[in-house]
């Protein structure tokens, strides 16, 4: 539920978790899965980056197709939510 709840924009709960009313044991949730998502999207693109082609960089827009959104950390020129 929590993930449902705020893993979308995990930067910004992880900001502002009062706002969300989240108890500590939620925040540390939101923590892991913020860590996870860091790594998978990292994990993703060197994936694709040795497989299709080393020379080829993926931008966020490659990401957003996978269904990912960029965050303002990676992308610091995209819209902040």
């Amino acid at each position: 539920m929590i993930i449902a709840k705020c893993g979308f924009n995990t930067h910004k709960t992880l900001e502002n978790p009062s706002i969300f009313k989240l108890s500590n044991e939620q925040i540390e949730i939101v923590q892991t899965w913020h860590s996870l998502k860091a790594e998978l999207k990292k994990l993703v693109v060197h994936h694709l980056t040795a497989k299709l082609n080393a020379d080829f960089g993926f931008s966020g827009e490659l990401l957003d197709s996978f269904g990912f959104r960029k965050c303002a950390d990676c992308f610091p020129d995209a819209l902040r939510y």
